[in-house]
């Protein structure tokens, strides 16, 4: 069964609650949404606020589409372990979000074929981490993102298979 998310302006957490959490459905769409945690980098420095995800989503078709999300261990993130399960985004869209204040901005350890493209990630530790130790992840593209005031660079690897365009 596919599900749509209507508009929720504006999630706000207490400190120990997630924002969004959908775990293995299909045809998830998510746009426009702001959700904030209790959580703050400050000096490089993440100060333990929510520790789950302000957007937890895993599933085909995944649409995730200008949404705002600030003060979370993770900002938007797919799942650790994919066995039998569904990844990130397998196809989808993680595009144009703005995450910040975030110790990870947009985790997706495995991640299926998604686009990544054009999302912000302001003042966390380390902004994005796609296809990371021993989980494989498929050909996904990971194209003009950006992240300023980060401790660590954007991490793209682990078994990620990178394809150059036009090969």
């Amino acid at each position: 069964i596919g599900l749509a998310l209507v508009k929720v302006p504006q999630i706000l957490c207490g400190a120990t609650y997630q924002g969004i959490y959908v775990e293995d459905s299909p045809d998830v769409t998510i746009s426009k949404a702001t959700i904030i945690g209790a959580g703050t980098v400050t000096a490089g420095v993440w100060n333990n606020g929510n520790p789950g995800a302000g957007m937890f989503v895993d599933g085909p078709r995944l649409v995730l589409d200008a949404n705002t999300v600030r003060g979370f261990r993770y900002g938007i993130r797919g799942p650790l372990n994919t066995a039998g399960r569904n990844a990130l985004g397998n196809p989808g869209l993680v595009r144009g979000n703005m995450v910040s204040d975030c110790y990870i901005g947009i985790l997706g350890v495995t991640v299926g074929a998604v686009n990544l493209s054009a999302n912000v990630m302001a003042n966390c530790v380390r902004p994005m981490i796609v296809g990371e130790g021993g989980s494989t992840a498929q050909p996904a593209s990971v194209v003009g993102n950006f992240a300023t005031g980060c401790v660590r660079p954007f991490e793209v690897g682990g078994k990620l298979i990178v394809v150059r365009p036009g090969s």
